[in-house]
């Protein structure tokens, strides 16, 4: 910050780039969120097209630049009132014009200035009416007016200086809160997510060990009805052996009885035969084992043809049916 010891007048009006006079036309003075103060055309030199940010020459800080270029920056009013009042008291300290003030009493030059008063007087004034009042010359006292309104102005820029860092401080602390909300949210965030996969992932182990407990249950009931079959298959073997001799005994016991019949003399005809085709046999076995759990072959004899045929030319028509 300016501080009071070390500020002149040219730090105050002079562009600390160009080195140009501050004023109103194309070295406006342009005051940086930094708090230094650069004329509008340096800002204007500084600035290139491919950037949007301005880097201070003094400070190497970078500041946005909006689309108006170095009309983004404010102009430092302070700095534009401290040289119009300065303009105004060297216009009235050092005016060129011939006719300088006079005293309207003694028609002399008003060169003294009595602080009781606050009035300029001549000398003749100071003889006889302000001899005991403290008197300054004019000249003196316009520098002192120039240095209280350099003191006014300095405390002024000052006050806006504290201003503006108050306002960086209180964004920083905004932004740093800001930051902070973020990082707490982003931080929940991660813990819920986690606990979503950690619970996901219990959930998938369960049921990963509920479906390789049902496929083991399942591999065993396999592996156990293999077991059963393999020792049902020697029974299953024997069954069907034997269920084969039986079936053979009732077709033997039917040819013996056959034979009785011929050698009788009577005329027999095959009702139920023994076909070729292999389910037709097994069709016929299981009749004809019927027959034999049903207590054995019965025979009868009967004048019509019990399919529906017509009697042979034998003469008389004895059918037996098996």
């Amino acid at each position: 910050m300016l501080s009071k010891m070390s500020l002149t007048e040219e730090d105050i009006t002079i562009c600390q780039i160009c080195f140009e006079k501050f004023n109103t036309e194309g070295n406006t003075p342009r005051l940086l969120p930094c708090s230094h103060t650069l004329c509008h055309l340096c800002i204007e030199s500084l600035i290139t097209p491919t950037k949007h940010n301005l880097e201070c020459p003094v400070c190497r800080n970078n500041h946005i630049i909006r689309d108006d270029g170095a009309k983004t920056f404010p102009q430092n009013k302070y700095i534009l009132q401290f040289i119009s009042l300065q303009n105004k008291v060297k216009a009235k300290t050092f005016s060129q014009d011939t006719d300088l003030k006079r005293c309207g009493v003694h028609n002399r030059e008003l060169g003294l200035f009595c602080r009781e008063c606050q009035i300029e007087i001549c000398q003749k004034c100071f003889i006889f009416q302000h001899k005991d009042h403290s008197t300054v010359d004019v000249e003196i006292k316009c520098k002192e007016d120039l240095d209280s309104a350099i003191d006014a102005t300095v405390k002024k820029i000052e006050g806006y200086e504290e201003k503006i860092s108050q306002m960086f401080a209180t964004f920083d602390r905004a932004t740093e809160n800001q930051i902070s909300q973020l990082n707490n949210k982003a931080e929940e965030c991660k813990k819920v997510i986690q606990c979503i996969f950690d619970e996901y992932g219990k959930l998938l182990h369960i049921a990963h060990d509920s479906n390789v407990k049902t496929i083991d249950d399942h591999l065993k009931m396999l592996s156990k009805n293999e077991t059963l079959l393999d020792d049902l298959q020697p029974a299953f073997h024997a069954a069907a052996a034997g269920q084969f001799s039986t079936h053979m005994e009732v077709i033997s016991d039917i040819g013996k009885q056959v034979d009785s019949l011929v050698n009788k003399g009577v005329e027999v005809q095959v009702v139920k035969y023994f076909p070729s085709d292999e389910n037709e046999q097994r069709k016929c076995l299981k009749d004809i084992a019927h027959l034999h759990f049903q207590g054995g072959l019965e025979l009868c004899e009967t004048s019509e043809d019990p399919e529906g045929g017509e009697p042979n030319n034998l003469g008389k028509n004895n059918w037996v049916q098996v």
